[in-house]
């Protein structure tokens, strides 16, 4: 169908889509391409991701020809780079799970084996994590949206609308009917490897317990900047 072909655009102001790794932030990125019609960018050109289709991936991420850019860990240069900022945010645990698996079967889509995954690995992945959800809520000035992977999940038609008004895309250019004829994209993992809380130790579990209070109290601290932010 035509009227859901995707397109780069220009001028465009230059808005971070920003998650830890394994959050759901290229699954998140077609909701958008789908909504608007225009390709989302990424700071990492990913080859996987650009056969697919995404081809903005391969874009300057700073040439205002996407609606937002893909990136994890932030750096002082983000402040003077991105106009505003989506960030990502999903379970500590479930994310971990997410990125392990990427990482584990080199693939977007792959399957850790579950007695290939330890509580060291969740650890690493939680270190990660906090990195970067520190970063974004604490050290980035702009104006900050923060969705939740699961409330897009249970509303997803809500969430991105949410989006688009942050985005400031006007209704008559949002494309919901192509958002409904596709919202899972080419990258949903299909399988599950059962990977629990009972397969850690208690040390991690711990962490884990303590990486999400954590995360609470700094979301609920933050005073959601959701003024659209000025173009």
């Amino acid at each position: 169908n035509s009227s859901c072909e995707l397109r780069f655009s220009e001028n465009l102001p230059v808005v971070a889509l920003a998650s830890p790794p394994g959050a759901g932030n290229t699954w998140v990125r077609h909701l958008l391409q789908q909504a608007t019609g225009i390709y989302t960018g990424s700071v990492f050109h990913d080859g996987q991701l650009f056969n697919k289709g995404f081809r903005g991936e391969r874009d300057n991420p700073t040439s205002g020809r996407t609606v937002v850019v893909k990136i994890h860990e932030g750096s002082n240069q983000v402040n003077t780079t991105f106009n505003a900022a989506i960030l990502l945010m999903r379970n500590v645990l479930d994310c971990c799970i997410s990125e392990i698996n990427s990482r584990k079967s080199r693939s977007h889509t792959g399957v850790a084996h579950a007695r290939s995954v330890k509580s060291r690995d969740i650890a690493r992945q939680i270190s990660r994590l906090h990195n970067v959800v520190t970063f974004w809520l604490t050290r980035y000035n702009g104006s900050l949206l923060i969705v939740h992977y699961e409330d897009v999940m249970k509303d997803t038609i809500g969430e991105v609308t949410r989006m688009l008004d942050f985005l400031n895309i006007s209704e008559k250019e949002r494309r919901m009917h192509c958002v409904k004829k596709d919202m899972e994209g080419q990258f949903h993992r299909q399988a599950k490897n059962n990977i629990t809380m009972n397969g850690l130790d208690n040390k991690t579990i711990e962490i884990l317990k303590i990486e999400s209070s954590y995360i609470s109290e700094l979301i609920s601290k933050q005073k959601q900047r959701y003024d659209s932010f000025t173009t």
